[in-house]
């Protein structure tokens, strides 16, 4: 009798399970493939680097199962690939944002700025996850995010000599 009473009351009895769901940016992943960019191997752009790939909306779509709602009109002014003079020299700098992998077989993200009067262009990386990211531009500041609703980002800016990855305090 109590044993039947136990079990009529664990069916009764709501339980509390969640099912998690994450936002496609923060479970999506890239395979590193190009060994050539902007006509120059990887390799001589940086020692370390083996393969990079740059992200746009055409790699979000092929990457992922289900079609999003989201593209360069409905970003929020961020973009994967942004035009500006973000040095102040009066020549139109390129930032564009991927993945790479190095010599190591190590994996992570990418953000390449790149300017007509420059045989190299800057690189920043950071290794991890080959996920994600995409870039702001305020005024002379480039904001790179890795996430488009949350405070994960780092900042890019150019002091006179050469740009500087600045990651902010965190707030509380």
């Amino acid at each position: 009798m109590m044993k039947s009473i136990l079990i009529s009351l664990l069916i009764l009895i709501p339980t509390n399970t969640f099912a998690v769901s994450y936002a496609w940016w923060v479970t999506i992943s890239f395979t590193p493939t190009d060994t050539q960019i902007y006509g120059q191997s990887v390799h001589d752009i940086d020692p370390t680097l083996k393969k990079v790939t740059t992200i746009d909306w055409a790699i979000i779509q092929k990457e992922t199962i289900e079609t999003y709602n989201y593209n360069e009109k409905n970003s929020n002014g961020c973009f994967f690939k942004i035009k500006g003079d973000f040095n102040t020299d009066a020549i139109e700098d390129i930032a564009e944002v991927g993945v790479y992998e190095d010599d190591q077989g190590k994996l992570g993200r990418l953000l390449i700025i790149r300017s007509s009067d420059r045989k190299l262009p800057y690189i920043f990386k950071i290794p991890g996850k080959p996920g994600f990211s995409i870039l702001k531009a305020d005024f002379k500041l480039l904001v790179w995010f890795f996430c488009m609703e949350c405070d994960n980002y780092v900042e890019i800016k150019w002091d006179g000599m050469n740009y500087k990855m600045i990651i902010p305090e965190p707030i509380g």
